[in-house]
């Protein structure tokens, strides 16, 4: 699973990285009307992305980072700026979710579902955009949720058996 949330209208942040098929696709995907999401604007301009998110509001996240060697340059990039952050959870963080899912009935081993609720519940997110990263070559499958349609998802593992 993979994870691009953000909690407002999308300031200027500039990604630099090679001119890939990746890059493209990325951000076809993010243009293209099957992602829905109508307030990410981007352009590819020689060797590097520019403008690939306009207007974040503080704090933004992408979460999980990405495994996806293009991806983590970008990520990367991204920490660098006021106006982004990448969550990383600490143990005792994790701990701390885990006991909070347990209270409520939800029970998981996968560390990467208990990081992302605990992520969720204790931040103010107002939308969550899922890419099934499985099929990014023929574009990405995107869900769009508010924060409590997408925990009933994932306590019913409805993403699980969707493939993602």
């Amino acid at each position: 699973m993979r994870f691009l949330i953000d909690k407002g209208p999308l300031v200027a942040t500039f990604i630099r990285c090679p001119e890939t098929d990746e890059c493209r696709e990325l951000l076809s995907s993010l243009k293209g009307e099957r992602c829905q999401y109508g307030d990410v604007q981007g352009i590819i301009s020689g060797y590097h992305i520019g403008e690939l998110f306009t207007k974040l509001s503080n704090p933004s996240i992408i979460y999980p980072p990405f495994k996806h060697n293009l991806m983590n340059s970008i990520v990367k990039e991204l920490e660098s700026f006021g106006n982004m952050r990448i969550f990383h959870m600490s143990a005792y963080e994790l701990d701390k979710g885990l006991e909070k899912m347990e209270e409520e009935r939800f029970y998981t081993s996968d560390v990467e579902e208990a990081n992302l609720y605990w992520t969720i519940k204790n931040n103010d997110i107002k939308r969550i955009v899922t890419f099934n990263n499985h099929k990014f070559r023929g574009f990405p499958d995107i869900k769009k949720q508010t924060p409590k349609e997408f925990l009933k998802d994932l306590k019913n593992f409805t993403f699980r058996s969707a493939a993602f």
